[in-house]
């Protein structure tokens, strides 16, 4: 992974995330735009070098089989318990977890599964993802990292 901060580096890195979750599911460049909606040509582009338009990050993380790495490509790190992974034969960008405040995470997690089985909602994976992915961003720059239940209970119901 490229340690400067320049715009090249940055689209080492997101062509080198791209290729990295293609290949971890054993998919052809050709068969991942196909499953993702993504043109063949675009796909390829943006392996090579090229920034992604943000609909085509969508798309990416909509496919269900890419979605498992939404966190470690966006943070350079996953979170397990929230069925995050990094793809295999690939490192982290942050090995020390630096983006990634795991404590933070864990209360998140903790307050969605809470709410989820206190009002009986049986969330599907992809959302429980998304209402965490939005906890979390929520609370991460705060110095109170109380976690309003009534918000968690009201994303929850939203999103059953």
């Amino acid at each position: 992974m490229p340690e400067s901060n320049s715009f090249e580096s940055v689209n080492e890195e997101i062509a080198e995330k791209f290729k990295a979750v293609r290949k971890a599911e054993g998919l052809s460049a050709r068969a991942a735009s196909e499953a993702t909606g993504i043109a063949f040509g675009t796909w390829r582009a943006v392996e090579q070098g090229q920034i992604p338009r943000f609909d085509q990050l969508i798309k990416l993380f909509k496919f269900p089989d890419f979605r498992k790495y939404a966190m470690w490509f966006v943070l350079g790190s996953p979170c397990p318990r929230a069925g995050q992974v990094t793809p295999e034969g690939f490192r982290s960008t942050t090995p020390d977890d630096s983006y990634l405040d795991t404590d933070l995470m864990e209360i998140v997690i903790e307050a969605v599964e809470t709410a989820a089985q206190k009002h009986d909602i049986e969330l599907p994976p992809d959302r429980k993802s998304k209402i965490i992915s939005l906890l979390y961003g929520q609370y991460w720059k705060q110095d109170d990292q109380e976690i309003d239940m009534s918000n968690v209970i009201q994303l929850i119901k939203i999103a059953a």
